[in-house]
């Protein structure tokens, strides 16, 4: 354990020592501009946040004689349980110096985050931080289908190269079918840039199916979609009489650009509107040029419907959850199937 360390809330004083520790993890590459970037970035994921409980962001920092050594950054959310609404606390920013590693400064900001009231998610962790908090107490949930739709076979094997994801190249080269471009026409559904009409309607219907979902209110829905600084979305939305299914998605700037579904929000046991609303998001995103498409898709929607889709390629990934209420544990908060999640939820898509 590393002496002289102090955990404690932020201060707007350390906004600067922050950004530039995040800021130090990215490849050289890609540091130049990534400071004032970031900087505006901050301001909107932590202090416009309207979950904030007290109006200020909930990360908890680590100094070491004085000097900011790591940080560990809270998304809160509201989640809908049996038990009512419960404060969530997902980790989105965790991060030591590489210099102190191994020295217990990571752990000690782990357990200020699961004394934080509430309930603590995590995903997207390394080998090295999930061993930690699994030593801590937290249970692995997994089962969360993370999944790579492909569009245009060559356009994804240069996305990847780029990325240096040989793990995904592998499973790619492995796929013998040629996947069949989608048309691009929208048939029923509507696109537009705003909150659909009917979604608290739907919304309703959605979580009344599930034991915990992440609450996608307006203000939630304003903050992080149509407030983002740096990504413009668009909701497809498939209707009949009424609103049935919502997706929200944007494209990133690269070349070829990939589709990003940050939402897939339809009742889990329609699974006719699921296929259907899935095809029409990627035909909508094939229309824009995308040459395939990532979601994660909630475990009974993906169960039942991505077995119709040849061109995608699906893998188990999983959050990691914490609460001292055992109440909750009872109502099986370690089950995949009893969330609704999506990319929106954690670091993600950010």
């Amino acid at each position: 354990m590393t002496d002289n360390v102090e955990i404690r809330r932020f201060d707007q004083s350390d906004e600067r020592d922050a950004i530039e520790l995040l800021v130090a993890k990215l490849p050289p590459q890609r540091r130049a501009g990534a400071f004032e970037q970031r900087a505006v970035r901050w301001k909107w994921q932590y202090y416009a946040n309207p979950n904030n409980p007290d109006g200020q962001p909930v990360i908890w920092v680590a100094t070491l004689n004085g000097r900011f050594v790591g940080m560990l950054a809270l998304h809160s959310v509201k989640v809908n349980t049996p038990m009512g609404i419960r404060r969530g606390n997902w980790c989105v920013d965790y991060v030591v110096r590489d210099d102190l590693r191994g020295r217990g400064i990571g752990k000690q900001l782990v357990q200020a985050w699961m004394n934080t009231p509430g309930i603590a998610l995590g995903r997207g962790w390394s080998t090295v931080a999930l061993r930690v908090v699994m030593k801590l107490g937290f249970t692995l949930v997994w089962g969360m289908p993370l999944v790579r739709f492909i569009l245009s076979r060559s356009g994804t094997i240069k996305v990847l190269i780029k990325q240096g994801s040989k793990r995904e190249l592998i499973d790619l080269l492995k796929v013998v079918f040629k996947p069949k471009r989608l048309p691009g026409a929208i048939g029923d559904a509507r696109v537009s840039k705003t909150i659909p009409e009917g979604w608290d309607e739907l919304w309703s219907r959605v979580k009344a199916k599930h034991r915990f979902t992440v609450e996608r209110d307006a203000d939630y829905l304003n903050w992080r979609f149509l407030s983002h600084p740096f990504y413009k979305y668009d909701f497809v939305a498939l209707k009949s009489n009424r609103l049935d299914g919502v997706a929200i998605v944007r494209m990133t700037d690269e070349e070829p650009p990939v589709g990003i579904i940050s939402d897939f929000i339809c009742e889990p046991d329609d699974h006719a509107t699921a296929y259907s609303l899935l095809r029409e998001v990627l035909g909508f995103l094939n229309s824009k040029g995308a040459c395939g498409a990532i979601a994660d898709i909630p475990v009974a929607i993906g169960q039942a419907c991505l077995s119709r889709f040849p061109c995608a390629i699906v893998r188990d990934s999983g959050i990691v959850v914490y609460t001292e209420e055992t109440a909750l544990a009872d109502h099986g908060v370690g089950e995949p199937s009893a969330w609704y999640l999506g990319r929106s939820d954690s670091d993600l898509d950010f």
